[in-house]
């Protein structure tokens, strides 16, 4: 019976904060972080609400040494972090997380984070809407060093992986190319070359987690958080290409 009270809560505690995420994206939950923080797994470290980018990508470096950004409720990580959390992995409710996913990308200036998985390789990344890409990077809500073209000011210095390629495989300086084509803010000058990883692992921990920063043809950034580092060396990837064969 303690048991099944102790579950009971913990439900109508969930409820409480999809109902309260549910009437607004961008507003501040009322949820008290020390009611928070009895449902957040032991091994997590430092998570808070995030005030930028560069603050996000520090607590996923944090927790490259455990599995807490795996293993914690997403209902719980996205009342932490005050940023919308989409779970790509459960099936059932897969329709509506879409829905909202489509919903964020067009209608809020935000970043929001998916929990999704390639060829059983668990991963989480940072998705960028619409409307936020066509900000200004120093009006950016979460804008930071990646926004300016700069590598994350927290990080010490990533390991780089180039691939290479021909200059027609380049959008740098061609975007828009097309009437239907969405543009974008991007820095005049980028640290980020097209076509390569910035990655950052734990040596010293027995744990696989790696944090990427990887570029397509058009240089800008997408971050990402893998379980395993082993996605280097597979074409399995988001980027679709190897970085170590």
């Amino acid at each position: 019976m303690k048991y099944g009270r102790h579950i009971g809560a913990f439900i109508l505690f969930l409820f409480t904060i999809i109902t309260a995420l549910a009437q607004d994206e961008g507003k501040e939950d009322a949820v008290p972080y020390k009611e928070l923080k009895k449902h957040i797994p032991a091994e997590c470290k430092g998570l808070h609400r995030v005030k930028d980018v560069d603050d996000l990508l520090l607590q996923m470096y944090n927790n490259l040494d455990n599995n807490c950004l795996f293993t914690i409720n997403v209902s719980i990580l996205e009342s932490i972090w005050g940023l919308p959390v989409l779970d790509f992995l459960n099936d059932k409710i897969r329709k509506d997380v879409l829905s909202r996913s489509n919903d964020l990308k067009k209608n809020h200036n935000i970043i929001f984070i998916k929990k999704r998985a390639l060829s059983k390789l668990e991963y989480i990344n940072i998705e960028k809407s619409i409307p936020y890409l066509q900000t200004p990077a120093p009006k950016r809500r979460y804008g930071g060093s990646i926004d300016e073209g700069m590598f994350p000011k927290y990080l010490p210095k990533p390991q780089i992986i180039h691939r290479n390629y021909i200059d027609n495989e380049i959008d740098i300086m061609r975007y828009p190319k097309g009437a239907d084509d969405i543009p974008f803010y991007r820095p005049r000058y980028t640290v980020y070359k097209p076509y390569s990883i910035y990655y950052w692992t734990n040596s010293s921990s027995h744990k696989k987690n790696i944090l990427i920063i990887a570029t397509y043809n058009t240089a800008l950034p997408v971050i990402y958080f893998f379980q395993d580092k082993k996605v280097l060396k597979t074409e399995q990837n988001p980027w679709n290409w190897r970085a170590i064969d």
